[in-house]
C-alpha cells in the first residue's frame, strides 16, 4: 500500500511539475478546438436535413468538405507555425473557429439580407445554404490552426531541458485535454440544440471560442509565447559557450549555486508576474521576486 501511495504521489508530482499558465492556455485551446468538432458534428446532420432540406448524399459531402479542408491545409499550417510560432497560430485558429460558428449563428439573418440585396433572385434557403457550407469549409481550415501546433506549443511551454519523462507527461496532458474536448461537447450540444435552436447553439460556442482565443493571444503577446531569456530559465548565462549550441526552444535549468539554498529554486513567490520560472516544479504562476533574488 505504501508503494502504491508513493507511485501515486510521484505521478501527481510529475504532472504538477509541467503545469504552468502557458501550457494550460495551450491545453484550453486544444480542449475547445476538439470540442468544436464534437459540437458541430452532433447537431449538424439533423440541421442540414430538416432545416436546410439537403438530401443525404449532399450531407455526406458537406461533412467530407470539413475533413478535406482540414487535411489539405495541415502541412502548410505546420510549416507556418514553425516559422511564426506555435502559440500565435493556436490563438488565431481558435478565434477564427469561433468566428465561423458565430457567422453560422447569424446565417438566417444574413440569408434574409442577401435575399433583399438580390431583390429576391436568391431565395433565403439557398442563401443560408451558401453561407453555412462556406463557413463549414472555413471551419475545417481554421481547425488546423488550433489543433496541429498544439503539442509542440505545450512542449515549449515547459521551461528547462525536457527529458523523456517530462515529454511523456506533456503528451499525457495533451491526450487528456484532447479527449476531454471530444467528450464534453456532444452531449451538451445535443441537449442545447433542441431547446434553443441550431443557430443559437452555434453562436454560444462561437462567442466562447472568440473570447478565449483573444484572451490567449493577448496573454501570449504581453508575457511571451515561450519562457524568455535567463529570467524564465530558457538560456542560462553562466556558460555562454554552451549556450551557443543549445536549442532555442529548449531551456536549460541553471544549476544551484552554493550561495543559494534549495528553497530558492523550488519555491515560488506570490508577488510576481505571470511568467514561467527557472525550474519545472509546481504550478508556476508567480515567481518574479524569487528570480530577482537568484539573479540579482
Amino acid at each position: 500500500d505504501d508503494d502504491d501511495d508513493d507511485d501515486a504521489a510521484s505521478f501527481l508530482e510529475q504532472i504538477w511539475q509541467v503545469l504552468n499558465w502557458r501550457l494550460l492556455l495551450s491545453a484550453l485551446i486544444l480542449f475547445l478546438g476538439t470540442g468544436a468538432f464534437g459540437w458541430v458534428e452532433t447537431i449538424l446532420s439533423l440541421h442540414l436535413q430538416k432545416e436546410l432540406k439537403f438530401q443525404q448524399k449532399y450531407i455526406g459531402m458537406i461533412f467530407a468538405v470539413i475533413n478535406v479542408t482540414y487535411s489539405s491545409c495541415g502541412p502548410f499550417i505546420g510549416h507556418l507555425a514553425d516559422k511564426v510560432g506555435y502559440k500565435p497560430i493556436l490563438s488565431t485558429g481558435l478565434t477564427l473557429t469561433g468566428l465561423t460558428f458565430t457567422v453560422i449563428g447569424f446565417s438566417g439573418a444574413l440569408a434574409h439580407g442577401m435575399n433583399q440585396w438580390s431583390h429576391g433572385s436568391l431565395c433565403v434557403l439557398n442563401a443560408r445554404r451558401y453561407v453555412e457550407v462556406v463557413m463549414l469549409a472555413l471551419f475545417g481550415t481554421c481547425q488546423t490552426l488550433c489543433m496541429i501546433p498544439t503539442l509542440p506549443a505545450m512542449k515549449e511551454s515547459v521551461p528547462g531541458k525536457l527529458d523523456k519523462h517530462t515529454i511523456n507527461t506533456v503528451v499525457m496532458v495533451f491526450n487528456q485535454f484532447q479527449q476531454g474536448g471530444l467528450m464534453f461537447s456532444p452531449p451538451l450540444a445535443g441537449a442545447l440544440a433542441p431547446a434553443i435552436g441550431f443557430e443559437t447553439t452555434m453562436l454560444i460556442y462561437g462567442v466562447i471560442c472568440v473570447g478565449v482565443g483573444l484572451m490567449c493571444g493577448t496573454m501570449f503577446g504581453v508575457y511571451g509565447a515561450i519562457p524568455r531569456s535567463k529570467d524564465e530559465g530558457v538560456i542560462s548565462l553562466l556558460n555562454p559557450a554552451e549556450n551557443m549550441s543549445a536549442p532555442l526552444l529548449v531551456g536549460k535549468r541553471r544549476e544551484k549555486d552554493d550561495d543559494h539554498s534549495e528553497n530558492d529554486f523550488m519555491i515560488g513567490s506570490l508577488s510576481g508576474s505571470l511568467r514561467s520560472p527557472c525550474t519545472t516544479t509546481g504550478i508556476n504562476f508567480f515567481e518574479e521576486k524569487r528570480k530577482n533574488n537568484i539573479y540579482g
